[in-house]
């Protein structure tokens, strides 16, 4: 009862802090909290905090779905990304009985060697830019379905000899009705800010708040599995206007150019990610997942390739699992997701039966 109460007095807590967050939106700091950690969330169009199951990469999204079946699991994620920029990330999960399921996990990004420079744009060195995060996770099953779940975050910054740290919090909650293979997923990530900036004096900025709300279904009698995923729900118009074409009249017949409004439609799919997934077994898993504002907002008007597309396939071989995704950005590249997960304690049992 207690743990129930204390969930619903940070539930309204941080719905009164809703327009504060997302006033600042664009402002915020450590945007590298929103990269996509697991290489089958990344094949899922990357958001996937609607699937309860044994993989533990998919807590980082949403520490409600940490559970017993992934207690001591260890899983690494490596992500080539763009312009010569790499991440990983490492977690691992404990059970403890009676109280919950708790999980660590290191973030690592490093952004590569960059050229210093003096006034004059002579080379006088270089220097690294790089940014890390502990992340500490935890989960209750508060009753059959439901299971609530939060994640404090340590947040570090290196930008030459500059340096920033910060912290957030993640809560979230999960209905799961495991015999109608439904779950539904409300997640309220990055409340936070920066406790130190990049120098003295210099403004400390909020962490990237979103709000998310996921659902997904798989089939009883197909191997499917659907899902659908809310994004950015604090902020309604997530539609972009060039500012070059304020003002701006047609050459032709001098009169001004329309700017028009996006519609209804176009502003709700902004906030949507798609996913597919088939699941021939436990062993076997191929994912498909279109992000349509990625898609939106990367694409080009002469080749829009496979920008908000992406696609990935699981393999489990006994207590190992590797996952493999590619999501698509722009015709300038795609980014390679890998993903390797131990279960240690199938490792046991299989030294046991030896």
């Amino acid at each position: 009862m207690k743990i129930r109460v204390a969930f619903i007095l940070v539930f309204f807590l941080s719905i009164y802090s809703f327009d504060t967050f997302g006033q600042v939106q664009s402002q915020s700091s450590f945007r590298f909290v929103n990269l996509v950690t697991s290489a089958r969330v990344a094949g899922f169009g990357g958001n996937m905090i609607n699937v309860k199951d044994n993989d533990l990469s998919l807590a980082y999204g949403n520490p409600a779905l940490l559970n017993p079946k992934m207690d001591n699991q260890v899983s690494f994620s490596f992500i080539k990304y763009l312009a010569g920029a790499n991440y990983g990330t490492v977690s691992y999960a404990k059970d403890v009985k009676d109280i919950g399921t708790f999980a660590v996990n290191v973030q690592y990004v490093g952004y590569g060697d960059f050229d210093e420079t003096d006034n004059t744009g002579a080379v006088i060195g270089s220097f690294k830019a790089n940014e890390t995060g502990i992340n500490l996770a935890g989960s209750r099953q508060v009753n059959e379905r439901f299971s609530a779940g939060a994640q404090l975050k340590f947040l570090f910054s290196n930008l030459a000899q500059y340096s920033a740290f910060g912290m957030g919090l993640d809560l979230a909650g999960t209905y799961h009705i495991e015999e109608e293979y439904l779950t539904t997923s409300l997640v309220f990530k990055n409340m936070g800010y920066q406790l130190s900036s990049y120098y003295d004096g210099g403004d400390k900025e909020p962490l990237p708040f979103e709000i998310q709300l996921g659902v997904s279904k798989k089939m009883k009698h197909a191997p499917f599995r659907l899902s659908v995923v809310l994004e950015n729900l604090q902020k309604w118009d997530l539609s972009y206007t060039d500012p070059n074409l304020i003002g701006k009249t047609d050459p032709l017949t001098g009169e001004q150019v329309e700017i028009k409004e996006a519609s209804f439609g176009k502003k709700l799919m902004l906030h949507t990610v798609f996913g597919v997934e088939l699941v021939f077994s436990e062993n076997i898993m191929l994912q498909m997942g279109y992000n349509y504002r990625r898609r939106e907002e990367l694409k080009t008007a002469e080749k829009p390739a496979l920008a908000g597309f992406s696609f990935g396939a699981g393999v489990k071989f006994g207590a190992f699992k590797l996952n493999y995704a590619l999501a698509g950005f722009n015709q300038s590249g795609s980014v390679h997701h890998f993903s390797l997960a131990l279960f240690f304690n199938e490792m046991k049992k299989e030294k046991v039966l030896n």
